[in-house]
C-alpha cells in the first residue's frame, strides 16, 4: 500500500515540476529569443524486484515492471527555429537556423543569446538591449551612428 502511495506522491511532485515549466514557458512567450523548456520523465523501478531478478537469473515480468514512482530524467531547451518577426528597427537582427550571438558580460565572462535586439552605445559600439557588447566588439563608423 505504501509503495502505491509513494508512487502517487512522486507522480504529483513531478507533475508539479511540469506545470512550473509550462508556466515559465507561457510567461516568456513574448521574450525575444526565449527557448522553451521541456521536462522528460522516467519510471523508477522497485530495486528489490530488479535485484532479485538479477541474482536468481529468473525474470518475472510482473515483479520487474513494478514501479516505485516517477523522476525527472532531464530538462532540455527546445532550440527549434521560431517565427521571424519584422520589427522595423535597423539594428534588429535574427538568426535563421543554428547559432547564437556571442556577448561579453560586465564581469568579463562570455554569454550567448538569440535575442537580436541591438543598439549603439555612445562610442558607436553595438550592444544588446541590456548593454552587453558583442564579442568580438563591433563598432560602426561615425556616419552610421544615427541608426
Amino acid at each position: 500500500m505504501t509503495l502505491s502511495l509513494d508512487a502517487a506522491v512522486s507522480g504529483m511532485q513531478q507533475q508539479q515540476k511540469n506545470i512550473e515549466a509550462i508556466s515559465n514557458n507561457l510567461a516568456n512567450v513574448n521574450t525575444t529569443g526565449y527557448k522553451r523548456v521541456k521536462i522528460h520523465f522516467q519510471d523508477i523501478l522497485n530495486s528489490s524486484s530488479v535485484f532479485a531478478a538479477i541474482s536468481t537469473g529468473q525474470v518475472d515480468q510482473k515483479d520487474v515492471a513494478e514501479s516505485a514512482g516517477v523522476s525527472t530524467a532531464a530538462m532540455t531547451r527546445d532550440f527549434e527555429q521560431g517565427t521571424l518577426q519584422p520589427t522595423g528597427r535597423q539594428m534588429d537582427f535574427a538568426i535563421s537556423g543554428d547559432g547564437f550571438f556571442r556577448v561579453r558580460l560586465d564581469d568579463g565572462s562570455v554569454a550567448y543569446t538569440r535575442s537580436g535586439v541591438f543598439m549603439l552605445d555612445g562610442d558607436g559600439k553595438v550592444t544588446t538591449a541590456s548593454g552587453e557588447l558583442l564579442d568580438p566588439p563591433l563598432a560602426l563608423p561615425p556616419q552610421f551612428r544615427g541608426l
